[in-house]
């Protein structure tokens, strides 16, 4: 048996017995020993553990420790970075980028990633500076342009207006001749003033069409709407453009009868404008026919000019509007040239109130229409009281006395020429000045009847082609 006991003198004791009979006679064997001398081992080992203990505490801490900043700390200062870069400072290096792991690998990425966004920046900012200097060399031209432009507008009016004044007394004089105001003059030379007399008038048209275009440009063209009849605007123009025919086989029907509405608009403007559709109806139209008309609406008259010429390709209806643009004579390509008609005459019409669009199909013909609002009842009466309609007198034809015309000399000895172009007046003042020199003259309007000529006569021509 074991068990413990405190001595007189308070030491604990562990005490074993055990009882032993020997020779009839039973004994008990009593081991003792002190506690302390029994645990000795047992509490050397507890503190061993306990060393031991604190020692791997200690170490754990220790190795954690490293551990984290051996990880986190990259982390960390990955994060410190872009942090800083996100708010514009590239400037601070990724530490660890050297590192083999995928922390390293992250790091590297990052550090490329900032200097090619650094490098980037840097170019935008190169870039900026050249565009900021672009943008002041631009603004100093656009300066230089717009003064340009308005020098360029300037001498266009005041060289407009000091050529109406010759252009209107060589009109004057070349109409006072064929009245017979410096006595008789034979059919042939008529004709050449009727000539001097279209031709200024064309001149005419086209530097006020040039003043309208620098009055348009600056907002100051004055429109004097009154009530005006359609049909005497079209007979006027009709017969304006009578000459502008030529030999060309066209057939001209005019369809703007009575009885139609009165209509408000200016009644020069809207004159030029039919003037405009018109002649643009014969230039493009080799034969055929060209048919004016007007139908009344609800609350506005609508005209046509309808042509069989060439007609112009859809893409390239918008182009015939645009200053300073002409069609071909194939009414396929544009150049420029003084082609402000139509563009003016748009103009014109939304300043009357109406608007001008253009229909058209390539080789059957095109079709200009306009609208304009029907005149007010005190637009009419005051018409009435004025009229204001008799701008629009046509003037009776003077007859000619067939004994009177002169006949050029045909020449029939003399060398040949040929001579094309396309304008009437110039083939009709070559023809003069040659034949009084003693040539024959052949005439073609264009360069395809000039082959023609060519190719069914047998001779040999001297061209002349303009």
């Amino acid at each position: 048996m074991v068990g413990s006991y405190t001595n007189a003198k308070g030491e604990d004791y562990f005490a074993a017995y055990t009882p032993i009979q020997l020779n009839d006679t039973n004994w008990a064997l009593v081991a003792e020993t002190p506690e302390a001398i029994a645990f000795a081992s047992v509490r050397q080992l507890e503190k061993l553990f306990v060393i031991a203990m604190l020692t791997a505490i200690v170490l754990v801490v220790i190795a954690s420790h490293y551990l984290s900043n051996f990880i986190t700390s990259p982390l960390l200062k990955l994060t410190w970075a872009a942090e800083r870069a996100s708010g514009g400072d590239l400037e601070p290096s990724i530490i660890s980028a050297d590192r083999k792991d995928e922390i390293g690998r992250l790091a590297l990425s990052f550090e490329r990633m900032r200097r090619s966004i650094k490098e980037k920046i840097e170019l935008i900012k190169s870039q900026n500076q050249e565009l900021e200097q672009n943008l002041v060399t631009i603004k100093k031209q656009n300066e230089e342009l717009q003064l340009a432009n308005k020098l360029k507008d300037e001498f266009l009016a005041t060289t407009s207006h000091e050529l109406r004044t010759p252009l209107h007394g060589m009109i004057g004089i070349a109409e006072a001749m064929i009245s017979g105001a410096n006595g008789p003059i034979g059919a042939n030379h008529k004709y050449q003033l009727d000539i001097i007399v279209n031709s200024g008038q064309r001149l005419a048209g086209l530097v006020g069409d040039l003043l309208d275009y620098h009055k348009m440009r600056y907002g100051n063209l004055d429109i004097e709407r009154s009530a005006i009849s359609l049909t005497s605007a079209t007979q006027l123009v009709l017969e304006l453009s009578h000459h502008l025919l030529g030999d060309k086989k066209i057939r001209i029907i005019n369809q703007v009868l009575e009885p139609l509405p009165y209509v408000s608009a200016d009644p020069q403007r809207l004159e030029q404008v039919l003037y405009n559709l018109v002649g643009n109806a014969i230039k493009y139209t080799n034969e055929g026919k060209i048919v004016l008309s007007a139908t009344a609406m609800d609350d506005h008259i609508r005209v046509q000019v309808v042509d069989t010429g060439q007609g112009i390709p859809a893409q390239q209806l918008e182009h015939i509007f645009e200053p300073l643009v002409q069609a071909g004579h194939d009414s396929g390509h544009y150049r420029q040239g003084a082609g402000l008609g139509l563009s003016i005459s748009r103009q014109l019409i939304e300043l009357m109130g109406g608007s001008l669009y253009v229909s058209s199909q390539p080789h059957v013909g095109t079709t200009f229409s306009f609208t304009l609002p029907l005149a007010t009842q005190e637009e009419i009466e005051h018409m009435s009281q004025l009229g204001q309609n008799s701008h629009f007198h046509i003037a009776e034809p003077t007859e000619i006395n067939p004994e009177e015309e002169e006949v050029l000399p045909e020449n029939p000895d003399g060398p040949v020429l040929l001579v094309a172009d396309d304008e009437p007046v110039n083939l009709r003042i070559l023809e003069s000045f040659l034949r009084l020199e003693g040539y024959q003259v052949k005439l073609a309007k264009d360069g395809l009847e000039t082959l023609d000529i060519i190719e069914h006569e047998n001779r040999t021509y001297c061209c002349w082609i303009s």
